[in-house]
This record gives structure tokens, sequence and C-alpha cells, in this order.
């Protein structure tokens, strides 16, 4: 979590070296900042994964190819349809259709990389939302994150921000807007947008790492080496980087709407001083 140790007012000292403009200035560079650094992790992350995606294939390749086969079966006696591309770099989706009005799974699909390892996660994915197996907290993160995409899409039908955008600006400029106001910090002003831009995200990276979890099972029920899963295991760890970096954006957008709303906060009270004052000549 980003902590920002900022020198607030005091009742005795009512001067800032900072002005409120350079405030609200440095809130909107930390926002499109930490959009940026998310960006550039992910991209380096991405290719770190992709790069021990293909080493795997190539270092197992015929082993590779057994556990493909294997686990397309598995898919398929689910009643799933399997795509597997004849490339190793791809990454892989597991979507499916579902009747709005019983709820109802009408059909489910799983386009894959020529990876074992990335078919085996996404059929982790439709384990839990197949409600077939998974951990209770899977599928518990599985739901949340599909009602978070649902309404993260309505959103984007009405050209509107993100639920996250949402939430951890809505809160970021609430606590500073509060610490600006009373002329003081508190820990949980500072704590605050952290928490909620984490908390937004926290569905979505369980989400993966439960698939991951539970790919990882079906591989070694596939009959998997250990020099294959210790690969895979590896290859995880890049993963739950991009799963995480994705939250960076969120977390500077989170800081830098505390910073704009502590300067709106410290206009907010100053007017509020001078009027008081004024009144009382």
């Amino acid at each position: 979590m980003i902590i920002l140790r900022q020198r607030y007012y005091s009742n005795k000292d009512k001067n800032n070296s900072t002005s409120n403009l350079e405030k609200a200035i440095a809130g909107g560079a930390l926002a499109v900042g930490g959009g940026v650094a998310g960006d550039i992790s992910n991209i380096h992350l991405c290719k770190a994964y992709n790069k021990g995606k293909i080493r795997q294939v190539v270092n197992n390749y015929n082993e590779n190819a057994n556990l493909l086969r294997k686990l397309k079966e598995i898919g398929e006696k689910d009643g799933i349809e399997i795509s597997i591309s004849p490339y190793s770099s791809n990454t892989g989706s597991y979507t499916r259709a579902i009747n709005p009005k019983t709820k109802e799974i009408l059909g489910e699909k799983i386009d894959s990389s020529a990876y074992a390892g990335t078919l085996a996660h996404e059929l982790g994915h439709s384990r839990h939302y197949g409600g077939r197996d998974g951990s209770r907290l899977g599928k518990l993160a599985h739901k949340a994150s599909r009602k978070i995409d649902d309404a993260n899409e309505i959103l984007r039908k009405n050209k509107a921000p993100r639920v996250e955008s949402i939430a951890a600006s809505g809160v970021g400029f609430a606590s500073g807007y509060k610490a600006g106001v009373d002329g003081k910090d508190s820990a949980l002003n500072i704590a605050a947008p952290g928490a909620v831009a984490l908390m937004s995200h926290a569905p979505d990276i369980t989400k993966e790492i439960a698939a991951s979890r539970r790919g990882y099972k079906l591989l070694k029920k596939s009959g998997a080496s250990k020099k294959f899963l210790k690969g895979y295991k590896k290859a995880l760890g890049t993963a739950a980087g991009t799963y995480a970096s994705t939250a960076i954006p969120t977390l500077g957008l989170a800081y830098g709407s505390m910073l704009v709303g502590k300067a709106v906060g410290n206009e907010a009270r100053k007017n509020k001083e001078k009027k008081k004052k004024n009144n009382n000549k």
C-alpha cells in the first residue's frame, strides 16, 4: 500500500510552504503517474510471463502436448467447447452464455494458448463459475468479480468511469477534504483511500489465484511431472504480479484525489475562518 506522510496545518501554524493549487496539481500528477506506472509494470510482467510459458512448452514439448489432450478431455466431459491456439504466448479466456431469466448456463467456451498451464487455469475458472468444484472463497470471489464486471459494462456503455475508479476517487477526495477542513490528519484519512482501492480489486485478484490453484490440481491429476508443476508455480508467481499491478493505477487515483480533496478542504477552512474573523470585527 502507498503511504503518504503529509504535514497538515495545526492551529498554531496556518501557513504551509506548499500552496493548495500545487497540492491539487500534485494530486493530478499522482493519479496520472499511477496509471502510467501500472501500465508499465503490467507490460513487463506480461512479457516475463509469456517468456516463461514459451520456455515451459519448448523444454517439455511432449509432456505439454499430452497434458493439453488430457485437460481438453476433462473440459469436454464438462460440456465445455475448447479451442486451442497453436501459439503458446497467447492468453486464455473462459466465457459462458447464461439465460438472463432462469440464470441457466446455456454454453461454455475456453480459448487457450498451446501451454497446458493456460488451459488448466481457464478450467479452474470454469470449475468455480460452473459450481462443479473449487474453494468457497474462490466461488465467492468469482461471483463478486462477475457482479463488478457487469456493473462496469453498464458504466462503460454510459461512458462513465469504472466502479473501482469511482470508489477510490470518491473516498480519496472525501478523506482529503475532511483532513483539510479539520486542519489535521488522522490514520483513518490516510488508510481509507488505499484500503478502498485495494478492496475494489480484491475479488478479481482472489478469483485469478483461486483459478490457478484449481488449475494446479487439474495438472497434477492429469499426470504432470514435478518439473512441469514447478515451472507452472513459477509462472503463477509472475501471473500474480500482473493481477496485482492492475491495482496500481487505482491507488494512484485514490491518493491523487486525496491531495485534491485536501486542497479544496484547506480553502474551505480558510474561507470559513476569514468569514468568522470579519464577522467579529
